[in-house]
């Protein structure tokens, strides 16, 4: 669970800066939280087992290590709350997204810390207040993947999933996980088992009917999960979006193009600081061209890492179900799929110096006219669409020093 999380925590560390335009409160003690995390996560499995009679001294130290982990996430709610204090915060549909993760993070976790006690994970172990504390923590995950995708979708596909459908799915997903896992909270403290093939107690009822509202409030957010497929698509044009989809990205790839061209960056990047696209532009930069374009070499396309991808699957599938055979088989074409790809010469293929200066010229002319057309509407500024990588060597020193993005 630590692990699947922490990709989430990531997520939301790139979108709370974005809209709140500020960068990331504590940079280095979030890295740092997340080590932690990570390996503080490796000693408390046994908290699953505590009333499988390990006796007080397991329990302890399974205990101890699980109230542990909260205080590296304490920190990442902290600063991500600090980055958001007197910031001038846009709720975008990404930007609620993320806000409804930290809110579940905060309900889970502390459910969580309440289960490191053994006393009262004996109480409530095998209820429904478990299963609603591992929800909210996946919830978590699924908050932060909706917010990821609406924040990154117009920089892979070149324009905006729509926000009102976005913010209407928001909501009613919202509205669904408040009614089906706040009674659920309610009914473990009340007794409910997680299985159970009659309801004999009917002070109960209330809570699963309003439950069962909530499953209908979570249909009515898929079906407005298809109407925003629909209508951003239908729409692709008027939502087309140049190189800065957002007006107050900060980080490297909202300097390449929109979509991504398939060789990136016309030009390797020069770093100045940690949030590079906010630094160009308070420094009046963000406009800089390359002074000259040399030859990219390009790897040829290839198909093994999908093979290798599905042939692990059928490797695990077999593991779980101790299929030997085909473990042997899945494992022996995933090693020789490596050796032939490791050993096969690929050359690849050359991009000339004026074939990616063609390009770009072309590309900027059509990011450039999408910026005039569509500038952000949520208050922030739009980037023109020159704003690409440039030659550290041709840019004049300049008398503000690079921001380690920990200064507010």
């Amino acid at each position: 669970m630590y692990f699947v999380i922490l990709p989430a925590f990531g997520m939301m560390s790139e979108i709370f800066p974005t809209f709140s335009e500020k960068p990331l409160f504590g940079y280095i003690t979030m890295v740092a939280a997340s080590f932690a995390i990570a390996g503080v996560s490796w000693l408390v499995w046994l908290h699953h087992f505590f009333t499988m009679g390990a006796g007080p001294d397991v329990n302890s130290f399974f205990s101890i290590a699980t109230m542990l982990v909260g205080i590296p996430t304490g920190v990442k709610v902290f600063n991500w709350a600090f980055t958001m204090y007197r910031g001038r915060i846009t709720y975008t549909a990404a930007m609620l997204w993320a806000i409804g993760a930290l809110f579940l993070l905060l309900i889970g976790g502390l459910t969580g810390m309440m289960l490191a006690i053994p006393a009262i994970n004996y109480m409530v172990h095998n209820s429904v207040f478990v299963i609603a504390h591992f929800h909210s923590m996946l919830l978590v995950i699924v908050y932060a993947i909706f917010a990821s995708v609406i924040f990154w979708f117009p920089k892979v596909f070149g324009f905006k999933l729509d926000e009102f459908w976005a913010k209407t799915m928001f909501w009613l997903f919202s509205g669904g996980t408040a009614l089906v896992f706040i009674p659920m909270y309610m009914l473990g403290f009340m007794g409910q088992t997680r299985r159970l093939d009659y309801v004999f107690n009917t002070a109960w009822h209330p809570y699963l009917v309003t439950e069962e509202i909530g499953i209908g409030v979570y249909c009515l957010s898929v079906a407005a999960f298809f109407v925003l497929l629909y209508v951003s698509v239908r729409d692709r044009v008027k939502n087309r979006v140049g190189q800065d989809a957002w007006g107050t990205s900060r980080s490297l790839e909202w300097l390449t193009h929109s979509p991504v061209p398939f060789y990136n960056f016309a030009v390797t990047p020069h770093v100045n600081a940690r949030d590079e696209l906010a630094w160009r532009r308070q420094n009046g930069i963000n406009e800089t061209q390359p002074a000259h374009y040399v030859d990219i070499h390009m790897p040829n396309n290839t198909g093994v890492a999908l093979y290798i991808g599905a042939l692990t699957f059928v490797l695990g599938f077999a593991l779980t179900w101790r299929i030997w055979w085909l473990c042997l088989i899945s494992l022996v074409a995933i090693i020789v799929l490596m050796i032939v790809r490791s050993w096969r010469g690929d050359p690849g293929y050359i991009i000339t110096a004026a074939e990616l200066e063609k390009m770009e010229r072309e590309a900027m002319r059509r990011q450039q006219q999408i910026e005039v057309d569509h500038l952000p509407q949520h208050g922030g500024h739009a980037v023109p669409g020159g704003a690409m990588a440039f030659d550290g060597q041709r840019v004049a020193p300049l008398g503000t020093p690079p921001s380690t993005g920990d200064q507010h």
